[in-house]
C-alpha cells in the first residue's frame, strides 16, 4: 500500500475499494492516511497513463454542458476573493480553463494572467481579451515575475506531488502575495451522502482528495 502523498506517512488504510470513473476502465481504490487524513487514489497512475487520459478522455468540451453554472460560480468566487483577499494588482490563475473567473476579476479591476494546458481553452480565452499562456504548472516559466495573488481552483487535486507544486508557486509570489486554493472537500456532507458515488472522486485524474485536515498539513 502506498505512503501518504501529502505527509509521507505509511500509516494508511484502504478507505473505499474498487472505484471507477468515465476516465478509465481500470479499477482503483481510495486509501486514507490515518495521520493527516488525506485520501488518495491507489495505485497512482503513471504519467503515461495520465497523458493518455488527458489526450483522449478528459474532454474540455464536456464542461460546456454546465457552462452557465461555472459562470455563476465564477461570479460568486470573484466576489469572495475580493472580500477576503482584497484587490490585487496582478493575478495569476493556473488551470483557468475558459477564463470565467479571470474574466470576472478583470471586470473588477484586476490585471489577470492565466496558465492553461488545453489549446482550445487558451484560444477561447485570448479571443475574449484574457491573456492566457499555454503551459503546464510544472513547465511554466515565470521569468522572474512575481504575482500578488495566485489562484488554483479545482487544480491541486490533479497533481502527484502537491507539495512540490506549492513550493514552486510560492517562489512566484510577491512579498505579501497570497495563494487561493479551491479543492473538492472529501469530508463534505455530500461525500457521506453519496459514498463511493460522490461525483468528485474522479479517479484517476484526481490523485488526491483533500479535506481541511490534509490541506492544512500540506
Amino acid at each position: 500500500m502506498l505512503s501518504c502523498t501529502v505527509c509521507g506517512s505509511a500509516n494508511t488504510k484502504q478507505y473505499i475499494p474498487d472505484i471507477t470513473s468515465i476516465y478509465s476502465d481500470r479499477h482503483y481504490a481510495l486509501t486514507r492516511c490515518l495521520d493527516c487524513l488525506n485520501i488518495f487514489t491507489d495505485p497512482q497512475p503513471t504519467p503515461k497513463e495520465l497523458d493518455a487520459i488527458y489526450t483522449n478522455a478528459y474532454q474540455y468540451k464536456a464542461h460546456e454542458v454546465v457552462d452557465n453554472e461555472k459562470k455563476y460560480r465564477a461570479r460568486k468566487l470573484s466576489k469572495y476573493i475580493c472580500r477576503h483577499v482584497g484587490k490585487r494588482d496582478v493575478v495569476l490563475e493556473f488551470g483557468c480553463m475558459y477564463g470565467h473567473l479571470l474574466g470576472e476579476l478583470k471586470s473588477l479591476g484586476h490585471k489577470c494572467i492565466g496558465v492553461e494546458i488545453d489549446s482550445g481553452a487558451v484560444s477561447a480565452c485570448n479571443a475574449q481579451g484574457i491573456s492566457v499562456i499555454r503551459s503546464s504548472v510544472e513547465d511554466f516559466d515565470a521569468q522572474g515575475n512575481q504575482y500578488d495573488l495566485i489562484i488554483m481552483s479545482h487544480a491541486l487535486e490533479h497533481f502527484r506531488e502537491p507539495a512540490a507544486v506549492l513550493r514552486k508557486v510560492r517562489k512566484m509570489l510577491s512579498a505579501d502575495g497570497k495563494v487561493f486554493l479551491v479543492v473538492p472537500n472529501s469530508d463534505a456532507y455530500t461525500t457521506r451522502l453519496f459514498g463511493r458515488f460522490w461525483g468528485y472522486w474522479q479517479v484517476p485524474v484526481h490523485l488526491n482528495h483533500f479535506n481541511k485536515s490534509s490541506l492544512t498539513t500540506l
